[in-house]
């Protein structure tokens, strides 16, 4: 049985306190506590309402004070218990082995925002063909974008296009590399797909095209943290997606839960400036500065971790466009003979549970 009556803030320090008028280990029901111990990891508490991690802060007769940390993770374990490296000489091995199963995630290349600086940072090469499938052993040359400025004009326009020219709907996704990157499994916008979320067929087109998951989980939004209470409410603080709040309005179907919540990102410009560039470009064309917001994965597969792995996902899937570092790259952009040795060497496993079939744990 859960508390009906309580009441939640925000102490010093971004600490979320519960206080309940009945006793605590109603509370600690509520949000799976154990007595002395941290919430369990997993995918069921990373679902709204009810989120995780929770660490326990205090407890006293009717309080008790919990902190939301951003490393929660849908695997089961919050870190990894080992690691295991293996080094191939060529990318084509490395392939290999990612679609036998030998390992989980494909090699980092020597390809990084720092090539894409090089020519993009002098306005006489930004212009210019860059070999970008060169620098992933691909043989393949594609248009950089002259400036960060050109680039979000550009994304914004995409994302706001019912359909693109590949007849698939808007669907665009950026891989950003990262001096670190991220342990929890939220990308916040780095290793992200991106979609109109004003659409109602939103979510069923991203399952259908890349997800391949059951229809009734829901999706996260992002919107700039300065007008997050245009469209949610309370109006929280969420720079981790560990926040859920109330959808105003219809008008954001494709994240709207069938409770009416969402669990949000808020983005500061302060925090992350590139991608409040682009939601802000994006509200600039629509009026509504929030994007649709899924991990850069097909099911069963973890995030990418590489340049390498987001061209593997981007040519697998069925999305329309890849953003590397200010690189805005199409599906006619790679070449059909990398296409099919992606294809061969790491084929997707369609998952064959049926969305109708629900399994908890």
């Amino acid at each position: 049985m859960f508390p009906t009556e309580g009441a939640a803030g925000v102490t010093e320090g971004g600490r979320i306190a519960y206080r309940f008028a009945r006793p605590t280990s109603y509370a600690s029901a509520l949000f799976t506590l154990p007595q002395h111990a941290p919430a369990r990891d997993g995918g069921t508490l990373l679902g709204a309402p009810v989120l995780g991690d929770y660490e326990l802060a205090s407890r006293g007769d009717e309080f008790i004070e919990m902190v939301r940390q951003p490393h929660a993770r849908n695997t089961g374990h919050g870190m990894p218990d080992a690691l295991t490296f293996r080094s191939y000489s060529d990318l084509d091995q490395a392939l290999q082995a990612l679609g036998q199963g030998q390992v989980d995630v494909a090699p980092m290349t020597s390809f990084s925002d720092w090539h894409l600086e090089k020519f993009t940072q002098d306005p006489r090469l930004s212009s210019r063909d860059i070999s970008i499938f060169g620098n992933l052993e691909f043989g393949q040359e594609c248009q950089a974008m002259r400036s960060r400025q050109d680039l979000r004009r550009a994304l914004g326009l995409a994302l706001d296009r019912p359909r693109l020219a590949s007849g698939f709907p808007g669907l665009v996704t950026p891989f950003r590399s990262q001096a670190a990157v991220w342990q929890a499994d939220a990308t916040l916008g780095s290793r992200s797909i991106l979609a109109d979320p004003r659409r109602e067929d939103m979510r069923d087109r991203i399952n259908a095209l890349v997800k391949k998951r059951e229809a009734f989980r829901p999706f996260a939004p992002a919107v700039v943290a300065e007008r997050a209470a245009e469209f949610f409410d309370p109006d929280i603080s969420s720079p981790f997606m560990l926040e859920t709040a109330q959808v105003k309005g219809p008008g954001l179907p494709a994240i709207t839960h069938v409770d009416g919540s969402a669990r949000v990102q808020t983005v500061d410009q302060d925090v992350d400036p590139l991608f409040h560039a682009l939601l802000t470009a994006f509200g600039g064309r629509t009026g509504t500065p929030v994007l649709l917001n899924t991990s850069f994965n097909m099911r069963g597969e973890p995030i990418v971790n590489s340049a390498a792995d987001a061209l593997a996902c981007f040519v697998r899937s069925r999305l329309d466009l890849l953003v590397l570092g200010d690189f805005l790259i199409r599906r006619s952009d790679v070449p059909d003979w990398c296409v099919r040795r992606l294809l061969d060497a790491a084929p997707y496993k369609v998952p064959t549970a049926s969305e109708s079939v629900y399994t908890f744990f």
